[in-house]
């Protein structure tokens, strides 16, 4: 931060050449897009965002960290961040990328009707939790379920949480 309110990263402690700086009126600037990317006007935007450690990360220009599928099956990719698949007609299989960045986070938010599930299956020589997949249950009584799965750089797809039970 400099006195004049703007909040930036550099490596070399200098705003000009910052990977990226915070201005004081909420704007936020990348190095490699020399303009100013807000949510006004026509501009492509950047979602920035952390993994699990912490570390900032951005998203192409263009492209929105959140996708759904509604009685379909759908393959996510390491821009992809929340996903919220919809079984409540049929089943639905969300299939994780074979390799993400080490720390990538995946928040999959799943509705379920009788007897319908949401399996999320690995890709190649990755695991789910140490499995090719996992199954989860009924979200029953509530609007929605969350499973949260961390990749840990090394082929596994860790589950840190999950609000419905696992089917057996």
């Amino acid at each position: 931060m400099d006195n004049s309110g703007e909040y930036f990263f550099s490596a070399t402690g200098a705003r000009s050449g910052a990977d990226f700086v915070f201005e004081d009126d909420g704007d936020v600037v990348l190095d490699e897009y020399p303009n100013v990317r807000d949510d006004v006007g026509a501009a492509p935007i950047n979602i920035l965002f952390t993994d699990a450690f912490g570390t900032i990360q951005s998203s192409p220009v263009g492209v929105y960290p959140f996708s759904q599928a509604t009685n379909s099956n759908i393959t996510v990719d390491k821009y992809d961040r929340m996903i919220r698949a919809n079984a409540t007609s049929s089943n639905v299989t969300v299939t994780l990328p074979s390799s993400a960045p080490t720390g990538k986070t995946y928040f999959i938010g799943h509705t379920t009707s009788g007897s319908n599930t949401v399996t999320i299956n690995a890709t190649g020589v990755t695991t789910v939790d140490g499995s090719a997949s996992l199954q989860l249950g009924e979200s029953g009584s509530d609007p929605i379920c969350l499973t949260i799965l961390v990749y840990d750089g090394s082929g596994d797809y860790v589950l840190l949480y999950i609000s419905c039970p696992i089917a057996p």
